[in-house]
This record gives structure tokens, sequence and C-alpha cells, in this order.
């Protein structure tokens, strides 16, 4: 009788959901002046990452621009959607049974026919990088390259980068890895600036997070052309 009850009241096939907030404020790469903040949302199914929601907001606190991303099919390549109404814009990425539409254009038509590009285990696109870099903590802590295909919406079409180790800090509680990202071809690293990253893995839960990313970011300074700053998490406590 006892154990009826608490199988009603905790069925033992019963779903677990949670979610996970952190927030990071983007700065100007000369002056430091803040530019806006991204407020991460992650919605758990089983402890799986099936959803993320983004906003971000101008220092004054007025929307900028909203994402929505969907994990359940890949972690590292998710679908997604970016809306930045105040220049009618819209870039994402869709899964399809042929492969990914990489979408931009103008809201609320697109100007523009999608893009599709064919699916890979190396292709990267939008946050999916972050699990990418989970994924390859190991590899990236000894120092090893990793060569990668990123799909770019805004750009409309596949890049081929390579990432890897510039600096590793080991403290006593944490672990420090600095990396560079940048393009595989001689030629586009000329011309491409590239973009530096610091993730921290705790010893405590071996949780591993973005503290610092330095680059081109996904959100616009004018119609044409994207912020460059610096974005720092600050540990979420």
């Amino acid at each position: 009788m006892i154990y009826l009850i608490i199988t009603l009241l905790f069925p033992l096939n019963a779903d677990s959901y949670h979610s996970e907030i952190f927030i990071g404020f983007a700065y100007d790469l000369k002056t430091e002046k803040l530019l806006y903040s991204e407020e991460h949302s992650h919605f758990f199914l089983n402890g799986n990452l099936m959803r993320g929601e983004v906003v971000y907001r101008a220092p004054g606190g007025d929307i900028m621009a909203t994402k929505t991303l969907n994990f359940d099919e890949s972690l590292i390549a998710p679908s997604f959607r970016l809306e930045d109404r105040r220049f009618q814009h819209i870039e994402g990425a869709e899964r399809k049974s042929n492969g990914i539409s990489l979408i931009k254009g103008k809201i609320p038509n697109l100007s523009r026919m999608p893009i599709q590009i064919p699916s890979s285990p190396d292709l990267v696109i939008d946050a999916g990088f972050d699990h990418f870099v989970r994924k390859n903590w190991s590899v990236l802590s000894r120092g090893e390259k990793i060569d990668f295909l990123f799909g770019s919406p805004s750009e409309q079409r596949v890049f081929k980068f390579q990432l890897e180790l510039k600096k590793k800090k080991v403290q006593e509680m944490e672990t420090h890895l600095y990396l560079k990202m940048s393009p595989s071809s001689l030629l586009l690293r000329w011309l491409v600036d590239p973009i530096d990253l610091c993730y921290i893995k705790s010893k405590n839960d071996n949780n591993i997070r973005l503290q610092e990313y330095k680059g081109i970011t996904n959100i616009n300074r004018t119609s044409d052309e994207k912020y460059r700053a610096v974005i720092r998490f600050p540990s979420q406590k």
C-alpha cells in the first residue's frame, strides 16, 4: 500500500525537467563600453539539453534581439532562429530531411532563398560550438589542434576552421584553457581575425563553462555589420 502511494505521487517513469540561466556582458574591444547583455536560458529533459532561448538587451534594458535554439537532434549543430527587430533582420538554421538550411533575410519575409548544406558529424552551428569544446576538452587540453566545419547563416556558406590551445593554466580548483579559433585557409587567416576564448573546468563537479569570448559576434551593430566585442560570463554562484 505504501509502495502504491509513493508510485502514484512519484511515477517511476516521470520525466525530469529543469532549466539553467547564465548571463554574458558584451564590451567594446577598445573602449570597454558596455554594448549589450545576453541572457541564456537552457531547458533540460532527463538531464539532456533540449532547447535554449537568448534575450539580447541594450544597456538601458530594451530588447535588441532574441534567439531560440533546438538541440533535440544535435548538440553541436542545433536548429536556431535569431530575430533582430531593430533592423528587421533574421538568420538561422533549420534541419531538413536532405540536410540543413542556412537562413538569412528580412522580417517577415525572407529576402533570399535559404542555402542548403549537407549534414556532417564535424559540422558546428552557432551555440553548438560550446558543446563542441566540451566534447573535445581532453584533446584540446593535450594541445592537439582540431579541424571542423562551421555553418554560417550570415555568410550563407560553410567554412573550414581550426581550434587550438594557446595557453593552459591549472589552478587548485579549476583548469583554464585559452583557445584560438581561426580559418583553416592561410588566405582567410590574413583576412579574418581569429576568435579568442577562455573556458574553465571546475575540479569539484567537472563542469565546463565559457568565461570569455573575444571577436565577431552574432549581433548587428548596423544593418550590415556585426559587433566585434569581448563577452564576459561571470561565474553564476
